[in-house]
């Protein structure tokens, strides 16, 4: 045996012994059980990881959101002009900001539908001439 393995040798049982007084003498596949249990009990965990898969799936919807579902969510037909995109973007958003006003426990489905409404506006507003933008709400003849 050589110099390198007899030392490598005696690391690792420096290592071994360490790992077993932190873990009480428990092998990995233990440790990684327990701390699984632990985590599907623990309910703040729980609600952390639904509440990142529910924001991973707003992501998933808003990306791949498209102009039909956009005027569904602003409840607009298919001729809608801009003036009144933007007038059902602000009722839709005022009701919301008061639904989270009132309602402190629901502000995250507030949040969610304020993130949906103004992905649905920036969808049916991003072919609309800029000048149509500034000046199209100011009924200037």
């Amino acid at each position: 045996m050589s110099e390198f393995d007899r030392a490598f040798n005696i690391g690792r049982g420096y290592f071994d012994r360490a790992k077993e007084a932190i873990h009480g003498g428990a092998d990995a596949d233990q440790v990684a059980a327990a701390e699984l249990e632990e985590a599907l009990a623990n309910p703040v965990i729980t609600a952390q990881v639904e509440a990142n898969n529910a924001e991973k799936s707003l992501r998933q919807e808003l990306t791949e959101m498209t102009e039909e579902e956009a005027r569904l969510i602003l409840g607009l037909d298919k001729d809608a002009k801009y003036p009144v995109v933007k007038s059902q973007h602000e009722k839709f958003l005022s009701r919301i900001n008061e639904f989270g006003k009132n309602n402190p426990t629901k502000k995250s489905i507030a949040d969610r539908e304020r993130r949906r409404i103004e992905k649905a506006f920036a969808i049916l507003s991003k072919n609309v001439d800029s000048t149509e933008k500034r000046f199209g709400s100011l009924e200037i003849e």
